[in-house]
C-alpha cells in the first residue's frame, strides 16, 4: 500500500536505478552505482542540490547574422526572419545538452514538467522560446504561485494564450480560461449552466476583464512584457459564488498577482497540482487510496509552505514509491520532441 511515509527497504544499485530513472534523464551506469553506495538521504539531497543557471545558448556556426558572432549569445539581441533557423537548432541543441547533463539532478526533469504544464506553442521567436524556458528553469523548484505570475505576462505565454490581444474594448477570455482549467483549478463537474464546480462561466469573464492591459515587447530591446494604461479595464470586476462572491478592485499592474493570489486561496489548486506530480513521477492511474493517502497529504503540505513545490517532492522522493518499481512510465522526450516544443 502507498504512502508518504519514508521508503525503508533494502537500498541498491537496482533501486537507484529506479529512483534515477524518475528523476532524470539518462542517467549512465556509474552514476547508477554511486547512487547505489549511497543511502536514499544522500541521494535525495544531491537530487534537489540548487544548481546556478546554465549560460545561454549561442551562436556556433552561423556567419551570416549581422547581430551575433559566432560564439556569442543571440539571447539578447535583435533579429530578422533569416536567423530564426539557426538560433532555434542552437536552442534545441543546448537544451538536450542540459537534459543529459551528467550532474545527476531533479531540476530538467521539473523544467519538463514545468513545460507540459504552462504549455507554449507557435511562438517563432527563439528568444521568446529562451525566456520562457529559462523561466521554468530558474524557477524548477521554486514557488508555484509566483511561477504562475510570472508566467501570466511573460512574452511567450502572452502570445501563446492571446494575452497581448486582451483589452478592455475587447476582453479576450483565452488565458483566463486556461488559468483556471489547466494551470490551477481543474475542470470539475458540471453543476449547471456554466458552472463547472470549480469555476464558471462569469469567473472567466470577470478574470479577463482583470487581466487586461499586457503586451510583450518584440521590437525594441531588451524583449520582455509591459502593461499599457489606457488598454485595461479599471472598474471592479466581481467573481461567482465558487469564489464567494469576492469583488477585484482596480489594480492597474498589480491587479493580476492579487487575481491569482485569490485563486490560491482555494483549496483545489494545491490538490490539483499534487495529482499532476504524481501522474508525471509515479503512475498514471488515481484511485481512492492513493488520493487519500497521498494526493491529500502532498497538497496539504504543498498549501503549509505557501506553494513552495521541493518540500513535497522530496517527501515523495524519499518515498520512493517502491511498489511501482516494475511498472512503465511514458517517456516524457519522444523522438523530435524539441521541433515539436521549440
Amino acid at each position: 500500500m502507498s504512502s508518504l511515509n519514508k521508503f525503508t527497504g533494502n537500498w541498491s544499485t537496482f533501486q537507484a536505478a529506479h529512483l534515477l530513472r524518475r528523476t532524470t534523464y539518462g542517467a549512465n551506469i556509474d552514476t547508477i552505482k554511486q547512487f547505489g553506495n549511497k543511502s536514499l538521504d544522500e541521494c535525495v539531497l544531491q537530487l534537489f542540490q540548487l544548481l546556478s543557471p546554465p549560460p545561454p545558448p549561442i551562436n556556433v556556426s552561423y556567419d551570416s547574422d549581422a547581430e551575433v558572432p559566432i560564439g556569442e549569445t543571440w539571447v539578447d539581441k535583435g533579429t530578422s526572419p533569416n536567423v530564426n533557423g539557426y538560433r532555434y537548432t542552437s536552442l534545441r541543441a543546448w537544451s538536450v545538452e542540459l537534459l543529459y547533463s551528467v550532474t545527476p539532478n531533479i531540476r530538467e526533469k521539473m523544467t519538463m514538467f514545468w513545460h507540459n504544464h504552462f504549455v507554449t506553442s507557435d511562438i517563432n521567436d527563439p528568444r521568446y522560446t529562451y525566456k520562457y524556458i529559462a523561466l521554468l528553469r530558474n524557477n524548477a523548484l521554486g514557488n508555484f504561485k509566483q511561477l504562475t505570475k510570472d508566467i501570466t505576462i511573460d512574452p511567450a505565454m502572452l502570445n501563446y494564450l492571446n494575452g497581448r490581444d486582451n483589452t478592455r474594448q475587447a476582453p479576450n477570455e483565452n488565458y483566463a480560461r486556461e488559468l483556471m482549467e489547466l494551470f490551477t483549478l481543474g475542470k470539475g463537474d458540471l453543476a449547471g449552466p456554466g458552472d463547472y464546480t470549480t469555476f464558471t462561466e462569469t469567473d472567466v469573464k470577470e478574470m479577463a476583464r482583470s487581466l487586461t492591459g499586457w503586451q510583450d515587447i518584440r521590437n525594441s530591446l531588451p524583449i520582455g512584457s509591459m502593461f499599457t494604461q489606457n488598454r485595461h479595464d479599471t472598474t471592479s470586476k466581481r467573481l461567482s459564488h465558487r469564489f464567494g462572491n469576492v469583488m477585484i478592485p482596480n489594480a492597474n499592474a498589480e491587479e493580476y498577482k492579487n487575481l491569482i493570489n485569490i485563486i490560491f486561496q482555494r483549496s483545489e489548486v494545491a490538490l490539483f497540482i499534487a495529482r499532476k506530480l504524481y501522474r508525471w513521477f509515479v503512475y498514471s492511474a488515481i484511485d481512492a487510496q492513493i488520493e487519500q493517502d497521498i494526493i491529500v497529504p502532498m497538497a496539504e503540505i504543498i498549501r503549509s509552505n505557501d506553494y513552495e513545490i521541493a518540500p513535497a517532492l522530496k517527501i515523495s522522493r524519499l518515498n520512493f514509491f517502491p511498489s511501482h518499481l516494475s511498472r512503465t512510465m511514458r517517456n516524457h522526450i519522444s523522438p523530435g520532441h524539441f521541433y515539436q516544443i521549440f
